[in-house]
């Protein structure tokens, strides 16, 4: 079953700004350098499973979707270094100025670091939502079988405010 939780996170003091991990991660805007590292990440089976979409390992859709995205006014996309190496992408998407929410979402490609940084990745994006882009809310949609990242979620202080069930087809099923 490919349900997704809608988790909530309004603006929230409690987010904190660790020095010593911000010295070790950081974040770059996605460029055409990243793309194939990119689309290996995410066209891999640990990664995708929890995407809503699938799509095929092919450099030249993936260009056009770049193009795509950098066109587009509404969503930003970074690659997650790690001691200034790429190990994920982190995307703000649906953002709107006017009420002031955005939907977010990361994956972290580099399987050494999914344990280690997995939990950390959203705190950095949560403060770039409410101290950069001076966004008051904060969604994220995930599958229900991504229980350890739903739990990460509730842990920052996500609450679940709606199940969608059966809205997802991934592989022919629901």
């Amino acid at each position: 079953m490919y349900a997704e939780w809608t988790l909530a996170m309004v603006n929230s003091s409690s987010i904190i700004n660790h020095k010593e991990m911000i010295a070790l991660i950081h974040f770059e805007r996605l460029s055409k350098d990243h793309l194939e590292l990119v689309l290996k990440w995410r066209t891999s089976e640990n990664i995708t499973k929890y995407m809503s979409t699938d799509i095929d390992y092919d450099l030249e859709k993936q260009l056009s979707w770049f193009n795509s995205i950098n066109k587009c006014e509404t969503s930003e996309y970074f690659i997650i270094k790690y001691k200034n190496s790429p190990i994920g992408l982190n995307s703000i998407n649906d953002i709107c100025n006017r009420h002031k929410h955005c939907l977010g979402g990361y994956y972290i490609g580099d399987s050494r670091f999914q344990a280690k940084l997995g939990g950390i990745i959203p705190i950095f994006t949560l403060n770039y939502i409410f101290e950069v882009k001076k966004l008051n809310k904060s969604i994220a949609n995930i599958f229900t079988e991504n229980s350890k990242v739903i739990e990460i979620y509730k842990r920052l202080g996500y609450r679940e405010v709606g199940v969608f069930k059966n809205h997802i087809m991934k592989k022919d099923k629901t």
